[in-house]
């Protein structure tokens, strides 16, 4: 299912998310996408700055929910807004 970070529950199975990283620190990652943040476990290496697609499997941690990636894929050249704009128009039936 893809989501916004403000989106995940911990219901959901599996998620698809986009975003920037804003900091690593020992295999995890903090992920934004403009609607919050969310800290992402992954054995990629990822870089501060880099904007990603993430699959993965909400874990709740300490009473917070995390991600646990299955798959990450580099976007560089994803516009962000555009993808953005997108997203709702399909959550909302626009298209």
């Amino acid at each position: 299912m893809e989501r916004f970070i403000s989106e995940i529950r911990k219901e959901d199975i599996r998620v698809k998310i986009f975003g920037t990283i804003s900091g690593t620190e020992n295999g995890l990652a903090v992920l934004e996408d403009g609607t919050g943040k969310i800290i992402v476990d992954t054995k990629e290496p990822l870089e501060k700055g880099e904007k990603v697609i993430i699959f993965g499997r909400p874990i709740e941690n300490k009473g917070k929910l995390e991600l646990q990636a299955e798959i990450v894929k580099e976007a560089p050249a994803l516009n962000e807004k555009l993808y953005k704009k997108a997203h709702l128009l399909l959550n909302k039936g626009g298209l």
